[in-house]
């Protein structure tokens, strides 16, 4: 299937996140970001990072013994297989957009395996065995209705002026 190329993240939404804004304006702001540069919506990415349920200091202990770290918990199996891209687990721990883009590359590739089942394959991001998966969807389902629009809208329009001023100069 094909694979987007549009990782590595590039340096322009590396900035570090105001310390101060709340977990909840994370999730929407860092999505907006990820939706716009890996052009998907940004609802998939905030419903994503609602069902995970993740900070960007989480590390919660699987069954198995991996781990599942920060805003998107990123599975520490899953990681190492994305060593060798340079990326490393307290990259997935940052309080910055970071964790949302690579969480916004992986899951746009899924989408563009084959198939019609969107959340499907958006819930490939939990599980590809389809008990687990069914759970995740239904889980996801119930978050795509929270996304707050409003909110987004105003960040969209943010970081849209950001991106014209850095290109102007």
């Amino acid at each position: 299937p094909p694979r987007s190329t549009l990782f590595p993240y590039t340096t322009l939404f590396r900035s570090d996140l105001p310390p101060s804004m709340p977990v909840a304006e994370v999730r929407i702001y860092c999505s907006v970001e990820a939706a716009i540069h890996y052009a998907m919506p940004a609802d998939l990415i905030y419903a994503v990072s609602l069902t995970e349920g993740g900070k960007s200091d989480s590390k919660v202990k699987n069954s198995n013994g991996t781990y599942d770290l920060g805003f998107m918990q990123f599975n520490t199996a899953y990681l190492k297989t994305l060593k060798s891209e340079g990326i490393a687990h307290d990259d997935v721990m940052k309080n910055n957009c970071y964790p949302f883009h690579l969480a916004a590359w992986r899951i746009k590739n899924h989408l563009l395996e084959e198939g019609n089942d969107t959340l499907k394959k958006v819930s490939y991001y939990h599980s590809r065995t389809e008990t687990f998966n069914n759970i995740y969807k239904q889980k996801l389902c119930s978050n795509l209705k929270k996304f707050p629009l409003k909110k987004a809208e105003k960040y969209f329009s943010i970081i849209i002026k950001r991106l014209k001023a850095l290109y102007k100069g």
